[in-house]
Protein backbone atom coordinates (compact mmCIF):
# COMPACT_ATOMS: atom_id res chain seq x y z
CA UNK A 1 0.00 0.00 0.00
CA UNK A 2 1.37 3.26 -0.90
CA UNK A 3 2.00 5.61 2.28
CA UNK A 4 -0.69 8.06 2.88
CA UNK A 5 0.08 11.52 2.17
CA UNK A 6 -2.43 14.90 2.77
CA UNK A 7 -2.43 17.79 0.79
CA UNK A 8 -2.35 21.32 2.55
CA UNK A 9 -2.59 25.23 1.75
CA UNK A 10 1.70 25.77 2.25
CA UNK A 11 0.92 29.35 1.73
CA UNK A 12 -0.89 29.98 4.34
CA UNK A 13 0.86 27.23 6.67
CA UNK A 14 4.45 28.97 5.68
CA UNK A 15 2.91 32.78 6.39
CA UNK A 16 1.46 31.40 9.72
CA UNK A 17 5.13 29.77 11.15
CA UNK A 18 7.26 32.46 9.86
CA UNK A 19 5.17 34.94 11.21
CA UNK A 20 5.14 33.41 14.29
CA UNK A 21 9.12 32.91 13.73
CA UNK A 22 9.64 36.64 12.87
CA UNK A 23 7.13 38.05 15.91
CA UNK A 24 10.14 36.61 18.43
CA UNK A 25 12.91 38.45 16.77
CA UNK A 26 15.23 36.40 17.76
CA UNK A 27 16.48 35.34 14.27
CA UNK A 28 20.01 35.78 13.10
CA UNK A 29 20.81 39.12 11.75
CA UNK A 30 24.26 38.75 10.68
CA UNK A 31 24.84 38.03 6.68
CA UNK A 32 24.34 33.77 5.58
CA UNK A 33 27.47 32.30 4.01
CA UNK A 34 25.52 32.08 0.91
CA UNK A 35 25.34 36.20 0.82
CA UNK A 36 28.50 36.45 1.27
CA UNK A 37 29.47 34.08 -1.49
CA UNK A 38 27.09 35.70 -4.26
CA UNK A 39 28.53 39.13 -3.39
CA UNK A 40 31.63 38.65 -5.81
CA UNK A 41 29.02 37.42 -8.34
CA UNK A 42 25.98 40.32 -8.04
CA UNK A 43 25.84 42.04 -10.18
CA UNK A 44 26.27 46.26 -8.43
CA UNK A 45 24.83 48.49 -11.57
CA UNK A 46 21.18 46.59 -11.63
CA UNK A 47 18.93 46.03 -8.74
CA UNK A 48 19.05 42.49 -6.52
CA UNK A 49 15.59 40.74 -5.95
CA UNK A 50 16.02 38.90 -2.71
CA UNK A 51 13.21 36.26 -3.00
CA UNK A 52 11.98 35.63 0.11
CA UNK A 53 13.76 37.97 2.24
CA UNK A 54 12.44 36.88 5.78
CA UNK A 55 14.21 39.41 8.42
CA UNK A 56 16.22 41.27 5.60
CA UNK A 57 19.48 39.55 6.85
CA UNK A 58 20.62 39.00 3.38
CA UNK A 59 19.23 41.78 1.96
CA UNK A 60 20.44 44.40 4.42
CA UNK A 61 23.64 43.23 3.60
CA UNK A 62 23.51 43.61 -0.14
CA UNK A 63 22.14 47.13 0.08
CA UNK A 64 25.50 48.21 2.61
CA UNK A 65 27.62 46.79 -0.16
CA UNK A 66 26.10 49.28 -2.22
CA UNK A 67 23.49 47.53 -4.59
CA UNK A 68 19.87 48.53 -4.85
CA UNK A 69 17.53 45.53 -3.52
CA UNK A 70 13.83 44.16 -3.64
CA UNK A 71 12.89 41.94 -0.95
CA UNK A 72 9.64 39.72 -1.28
CA UNK A 73 8.12 38.03 1.83
CA UNK A 74 4.75 36.05 2.57
CA UNK A 75 5.40 36.93 6.01
CA UNK A 76 4.02 40.14 7.04
CA UNK A 77 5.58 40.23 10.48
CA UNK A 78 9.00 40.11 8.74
CA UNK A 79 8.42 42.54 6.59
CA UNK A 80 7.10 44.92 9.42
CA UNK A 81 10.17 44.67 11.34
CA UNK A 82 12.78 44.52 8.71
CA UNK A 83 10.52 48.07 7.64
CA UNK A 84 11.86 49.22 11.22
CA UNK A 85 15.79 48.18 11.39
CA UNK A 86 16.45 49.45 7.93
CA UNK A 87 19.19 51.94 8.37
CA UNK A 88 18.91 55.54 7.13
CA UNK A 89 22.40 55.18 5.34
CA UNK A 90 20.74 52.62 2.97
CA UNK A 91 17.13 53.08 3.12
CA UNK A 92 16.98 54.72 -0.53
CA UNK A 93 18.51 51.59 -1.79
CA UNK A 94 15.44 49.21 -0.25
CA UNK A 95 12.07 48.67 -1.52
CA UNK A 96 10.09 46.27 0.11
CA UNK A 97 6.68 44.13 -0.56
CA UNK A 98 4.67 41.78 1.26
CA UNK A 99 3.77 39.03 -1.16
CA UNK A 100 4.20 34.82 -2.44
CA UNK A 101 7.09 34.66 -4.04
CA UNK A 102 5.69 31.87 -6.41
CA UNK A 103 3.11 34.73 -7.95
CA UNK A 104 5.45 38.00 -8.33
CA UNK A 105 4.16 40.86 -10.28
CA UNK A 106 3.90 40.46 -13.95
CA UNK A 107 5.36 44.29 -14.64
CA UNK A 108 8.68 42.43 -12.53
CA UNK A 109 8.47 45.50 -10.57
CA UNK A 110 9.20 47.88 -13.45
CA UNK A 111 12.79 46.63 -13.19
CA UNK A 112 15.48 44.64 -14.99
CA UNK A 113 17.35 42.50 -12.37
CA UNK A 114 21.18 41.91 -12.19
CA UNK A 115 20.32 39.39 -9.48
CA UNK A 116 17.50 36.92 -8.77
CA UNK A 117 18.46 35.90 -5.08
CA UNK A 118 16.70 32.84 -3.17
CA UNK A 119 17.95 31.64 0.27
CA UNK A 120 16.00 28.77 1.65
CA UNK A 121 12.93 29.87 0.33
CA UNK A 122 12.62 27.25 -2.90
CA UNK A 123 11.92 24.50 -0.45
CA UNK A 124 8.72 26.12 1.29
CA UNK A 125 7.27 26.15 -2.80
CA UNK A 126 5.37 23.34 -3.83
CA UNK A 127 6.82 21.99 -7.44
CA UNK A 128 4.77 23.95 -9.53
CA UNK A 129 5.30 27.12 -7.13
CA UNK A 130 9.07 26.67 -8.34
CA UNK A 131 8.37 26.26 -11.62
CA UNK A 132 6.49 29.54 -11.84
CA UNK A 133 9.40 31.08 -9.76
CA UNK A 134 12.12 30.03 -12.22
CA UNK A 135 9.76 31.15 -15.20
CA UNK A 136 9.35 34.69 -13.54
CA UNK A 137 13.82 34.82 -13.13
CA UNK A 138 13.93 34.10 -16.74
CA UNK A 139 12.13 36.58 -17.56
CA UNK A 140 12.45 39.29 -15.46
CA UNK A 141 16.36 39.16 -15.29
CA UNK A 142 18.62 41.36 -17.54
CA UNK A 143 20.57 39.79 -20.12
CA UNK A 144 23.65 38.56 -18.16
CA UNK A 145 22.45 38.38 -14.64
CA UNK A 146 22.01 35.58 -12.57
CA UNK A 147 19.65 33.39 -10.91
CA UNK A 148 21.34 32.56 -7.10
CA UNK A 149 19.90 29.50 -5.46
CA UNK A 150 20.31 27.88 -1.94
CA UNK A 151 17.31 25.18 -1.10
CA UNK A 152 17.77 21.88 0.73
CA UNK A 153 18.28 18.96 -0.95
CA UNK A 154 16.93 14.88 -0.46
CA UNK A 155 19.79 14.35 0.94
CA UNK A 156 19.62 16.30 4.21
CA UNK A 157 18.82 14.61 7.75
CA UNK A 158 15.54 16.29 7.76
CA UNK A 159 14.27 14.10 4.62
CA UNK A 160 11.47 12.07 5.72
CA UNK A 161 10.35 13.49 9.00
CA UNK A 162 7.37 14.50 9.66
CA UNK A 163 4.26 14.07 7.90
CA UNK A 164 4.26 13.39 3.96
CA UNK A 165 2.66 15.99 1.89
CA UNK A 166 3.81 14.78 -1.37
CA UNK A 167 6.54 13.63 -3.47
CA UNK A 168 9.75 14.81 -1.20
CA UNK A 169 7.27 16.83 1.11
CA UNK A 170 7.12 16.91 4.88
CA UNK A 171 4.66 18.63 7.46
CA UNK A 172 7.60 19.18 10.59
CA UNK A 173 7.09 22.01 12.09
CA UNK A 174 6.47 23.43 8.88
CA UNK A 175 6.21 22.49 5.20
CA UNK A 176 9.53 21.53 3.16
CA UNK A 177 9.28 20.18 -0.37
CA UNK A 178 13.47 18.81 -0.53
CA UNK A 179 14.83 19.52 -3.49
CA UNK A 180 16.78 17.06 -6.11
CA UNK A 181 19.79 18.81 -7.55
CA UNK A 182 19.40 16.95 -10.99
CA UNK A 183 15.74 18.61 -11.39
CA UNK A 184 16.42 21.68 -9.90
CA UNK A 185 18.94 22.01 -12.72
CA UNK A 186 16.97 20.87 -15.77
CA UNK A 187 14.32 23.41 -14.85
CA UNK A 188 16.44 25.97 -14.89
CA UNK A 189 17.97 25.17 -17.76
CA UNK A 190 14.23 24.92 -19.17
CA UNK A 191 13.49 28.40 -19.23
CA UNK A 192 17.01 29.43 -20.17
CA UNK A 193 19.71 29.94 -17.78
CA UNK A 194 22.96 28.49 -18.14
CA UNK A 195 24.53 26.90 -15.00
CA UNK A 196 27.56 28.16 -13.47
CA UNK A 197 28.12 26.65 -10.59
CA UNK A 198 26.53 23.83 -9.01
CA UNK A 199 27.00 22.08 -5.37
CA UNK A 200 25.72 19.70 -3.22
CA UNK A 201 26.44 19.48 0.34
CA UNK A 202 27.05 19.91 4.12
CA UNK A 203 29.36 22.36 5.80
CA UNK A 204 28.07 25.33 3.78
CA UNK A 205 25.39 27.12 5.65
CA UNK A 206 25.86 25.64 9.48
CA UNK A 207 23.72 27.20 11.89
CA UNK A 208 24.70 25.85 15.69
CA UNK A 209 24.01 22.27 15.19
CA UNK A 210 22.17 22.02 12.30
CA UNK A 211 24.38 21.22 9.48
CA UNK A 212 22.02 20.75 6.72
CA UNK A 213 23.01 18.56 3.03
CA UNK A 214 21.77 21.82 0.64
CA UNK A 215 22.46 22.83 -3.14
CA UNK A 216 23.93 25.66 -4.12
CA UNK A 217 23.09 26.81 -7.88
CA UNK A 218 24.17 30.16 -9.78
CA UNK A 219 22.95 30.33 -12.76
CA UNK A 220 23.21 32.90 -15.96
CA UNK A 221 20.57 34.35 -18.53
CA UNK A 222 22.81 34.31 -21.70
CA UNK A 223 23.61 38.14 -23.11
CA UNK A 224 24.88 41.49 -22.77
Amino acid sequence: MPEKTRTTDTASTTREHWNAYYAQDDAPMKPSSFARYCLPLADRSLPLLDAGCGNGRDLLYFAAQGIDVIGVDLSETGVTRLRERIPSAVASRVGLHVGDVTNLPEDGFRRRFGTVYSRFVLHAFVEEGERRFLRWAAAHAADGGRLMIEARSVLGSLYGLGEPCGRDAFIHGHYRRFIRRSELEERIREVGFVIEESVEADGLTVCGKDDPVVIRVVARKPGA
